[in-house]
Parts: structure tokens; C-alpha cells; sequence
């Protein structure tokens, strides 16, 4: 696929005068070298070239080549090493990029300055060195998953790669801590099997509003700002995520949390995001795939919402306040399989709210004053088995429960007035085993 760039016929040349070489072949390996010249726009690396093992992509191999759209390292299987700059300025490349297994060492500035990058990075299981600036400019790659046993590269010479990552996951059992936990937070469940999952620590901090719905609190005009001033930011774009945040002012009515945004994809809704805008009539997060998080007080006070609220199937933690006062809620409220916390508040005096309650198995923690007041649920109600404490008036004043009430095994602890006014609950109540503490 490549054309010695110094005129030359041979396949077969030691001529080692750097960007001059197209390729070089050993006494039983081949490198893809310097000098590419060709017009496709498409780099598909081999395992083989002339019958022996491509072990190798030398230094500037495709350096600066803008129009290269697409590269393909996964068929490489015998590839060892990626040289210094070996795509350095390739700005054209999309999509994710993955490291084969059998890579050892990325060179310095390997993949420098190949902003065109919008996905995923997956470093191999093999790979032991990252140069200086590996990865810097990279900053599209916002997830990074490490099967690597030696990474201590990744923090003292390519801080590049992690500054640009949003999501870092790492196989468990690899010792990462101190090379990250500057950074990131390690959190209690992970999505991806058999990976620890990192966020960022900073990304919560951040915050943003959509350009086409609101208008920048602080007279800015513009979209891209890095203003930190807490209520008076409209919005801010991070480094590989997007953060609903502080100080929405528009006049919309109408709420749509999109599942990116500029290519990003928007996993949380920030704290007091959008916090008593009672004018505020209907709110869509269907659409939101990637949402993890709902803030505190993300929609407190909005008492104007109306009709039915589902929370996506990405969202693992619905935080303290996020719906509470939300009392304009006329339909049901669907919780997916994915959540594990409910926080303090969370659905505080939402009355409105109609049809059963089901809180899906994976739920891990009911806070206090959960799903206080909300007096319009009906039907049975069951505890999850993964529960183990239910909170203080969790379900206080929940007078609408007809059917039964249904503890879950794992249970342990249930909070004072937990089911305080839950008059209506028939048949018989079974304690489990579990449990060591009924509050008052």
C-alpha cells in the first residue's frame, strides 16, 4: 500500500533516512515506515507485508497527513511498537481508536494532535510505555478503557491522555490509584464487566445549557465559556462531557435533555440545573441515553410539570431534592432498572404523582423523605432485596397504597415514620430476618 517516498522500486531497502524511508523490511519483520504518499484517505495496518510480521510503524510514518479519514489498527496483530509521531497531526481521523493487544510501546507524540477523534480509546493488555504527549490534543477521546498491568506511564509522562478523559475504565485488579485518583473518582459500580469505573472528580462542576433553548445569564453571547460564577453560567462545555447546569433564564416552557451535545454526551444534570422555575410545563429526559446523574435540587420547585415522568435507563443515582415540590405530576412515574440510589428528598411532596410505585431491583438505597407526601400512588408496594436501609419517612403520608407491602430480604435498617399514614395497606406485613433497627 505504500510507494517508497525517495524514488526508489524496492521493497526491500536499509536505507534509514528518516521521513525519506516509505518502508522498511528486517531479516524477519516488516515496519510500515516514513514517507507515505499516497492519495486514499483509508490506513488499514496488516499483520503481514511480503509474508513477514509488520512489528512496527515507524517515527512520522503518516505525520501530518490531514486527509486521512479512517484508521484501522485492530488487523495488526504482530504490531509492537507505534513510533514517535507516527500520526502526529493526522486531524482527519473520526471514530474511536483501539490499540491492539500486542502493542507494547506508544511512542512520543504517536497520536498527537489528532483532534478529529470523537469516541473511545481502548489501550491493549500488553502495553508497558506511553511517550511524552502520546495522546496530547486528543481531546475527543473523553473515554479511556486500560487493560494494561503497567501504567505508571500514564500520569508521569502522558498526563495528555487522562486530562482529556472524562470516563476511565480499568481492568480490575490493576493498581491505578496513584496515577489517577488526583483526577478521578472511583466509583461504587461499574457499567462496563470485569472494569473499575473512574470519573472525572471535576466533571459534577461543571455546568451547561443548550445555545438554541437558553440565553447566557451572564450577557454572553457566547456558547463556549469558562465562566464559573455558580448561577450566573448558562452553560459550559467540558473537555468530553456535558453537564446540564446553573442558571437557566430562557423563556422556553418546555424541557428536552438531549443525549449529546457538540458531539458530547451529556451525563448529568447539575445541581439546582433548573430549580423553582415554576413556569416550566413539561420536561423529556427519554431521550437523555447517557444521563447518569440528576443533581440535587436539579428540578426542585418546579411545580409546573404535568403528565408523566420517566427517568432514562443510563441514570444510576437520582440525587437529594432532584424532584422534590414537583407537585404538578398528573401521571406515573417510571424508575428503571438502573438506579441504585434514591436520594433524601428525592420526590418530596410530589402528589400528583398516579398509578403504582415500582422501585426496580437494583436500587441499593432509599433515603430519607424519599417519596414523602406522595399520596397518589396506589397498588402494592415491594421493597427491593438489595435494600438495605430504608430512610427516615421514606414513605411518609403515602395514605393512596391499597395493596400489599412487601420488605425485602437484605433489608436492615427502616427509619422512623418510614411508612408513617400508610394507612391503607392490606393483608399480612413480614419482618425480615435481616433486619436489626425499626425507628421510631
Amino acid at each position: 500500500t505504500l510507494t517508497p517516498a525517495h524514488g526508489g522500486s524496492s521493497s526491500n531497502t536499509t536505507e534509514r533516512a528518516a521521513d525519506h524511508v516509505a518502508y522498511m523490511i528486517g531479516t524477519g519483520s516488516s515496519t510500515l515506515g516514513n514517507g507515505y504518499n499516497k492519495t486514499g484517505t483509508t490506513i488499514n495496518i496488516p499483520a503481514t507485508f511480503k509474508g513477514k510480521p509488520v512489528v512496527a510503524i515507524g517515527n512520522n510514518a503518516f505525520k501530518n497527513l490531514t486527509s486521512l479519514t479512517s484508521l484501522n489498527l485492530t488487523n495488526a496483530t504482530n504490531l509492537k511498537l507505534i513510533g514517535d509521531n507516527a500520526f502526529d497531526g493526522c486531524s482527519g481521523f473520526t471514530g474511536s481508536l483501539t490499540i491492539p493487544d500486542s502493542v507494547t510501546t506508544i511512542g512520543n507524540g504517536a497520536f498527537s494532535n489528532c483532534t478529529g477523534f470523537t469516541g473511545s480509546l481502548a489501550i491493549g493488555n500488553l502495553v508497558t510505555s506511553i511517550g511524552n504527549g502520546a495522546f496530547d490534543g486528543c481531546s475527543g477521546l473523553y473515554t479511556v478503557t486500560i487493560d494494561s498491568g503497567d501504567i505508571s506511564s500514564l500520569s508521569s509522562s502522558d498526563s495528555d491522555l487522562l486530562s482529556a478523559a472524562d470516563v476511565v475504565y480499568v481492568k480490575t485488579g490493576l493498581s491505578v490509584e496513584a496515577y489517577i485518583t488526583d483526577s478521578f473518582t472511583k466509583q461504587e459500580t461499574s457499567d462496563k464487566s470485569g472494569y473499575d469505573m473512574y470519573y472525572k472528580t471535576s466533571l459534577l462542576e461543571l455546568v451547561f445549557q443548550p445555545i438554541n433553548t437558553l440565553t447566557p445569564a451572564n450577557g454572553s453571547s457566547s456558547y463556549n465559556t469558562t465562566e464559573g460564577a455558580g448561577n450566573h453560567v448558562a452553560y459550559m462545555i467540558g473537555t468530553g462531557s456535558s453537564t446540564y447546569g446553573n442558571g437557566y433564564n430562557g423563556t422556553g416552557s418546555a424541557i428536552s435533555i438531549p443525549a449529546t451535545f457538540k458531539g458530547k454526551p451529556v451525563v448529568a444534570i447539575g445541581n439546582n440545573a433548573f430549580r423553582s422555575l415554576r413556569d416550566l410545563t413539561t420536561l423529556t429526559l427519554t431521550n437523555a441515553t447517557n444521563l447518569k446523574l440528576i443533581g440535587n435540587y436539579a428540578f426542585d420547585g418546579c411545580s409546573g410539570f404535568t403528565g408523566n415522568l420517566t427517568i432514562p435507563n443510563s441514570v444510576k443515582t437520582i440525587s437529594n431534592y432532584a424532584f422534590s415540590y414537583c407537585s404538578g405530576f398528573t401521571g406515573s412515574l417510571t424508575i428503571p432498572n438502573s438506579i441504585e440510589t434514591i436520594g433524601d428528598n428525592a420526590f418530596y411532596n410530589c402528589s400528583g404523582f398516579t398509578g403504582s410505585l415500582t422501585i426496580p431491583n437494583s436500587v441499593k438505597t432509599i433515603g430519607n423523605y424519599a417519596f414523602d407526601s406522595c399520596s397518589g400512588f396506589t397498588g402494592s408496594l415491594t421493597i427491593p432485596n438489595l435494600v438495605k436501609t430504608i430512610g427516615n419517612y421514606a414513605f411518609y403520608g403515602c395514605s393512596g397504597f391499597t395493596g400489599s407491602l412487601t420488605i425485602g430480604s437484605l433489608v436492615q435498617t427502616i427509619g422512623s415514620s418510614a411508612f408513617s399514614g400508610c394507612s391503607k395497606f392490606t393483608g399480612s406485613l413480614a419482618i425480615p430476618n435481616s433486619v436489626t433497627s425499626i425507628g421510631s
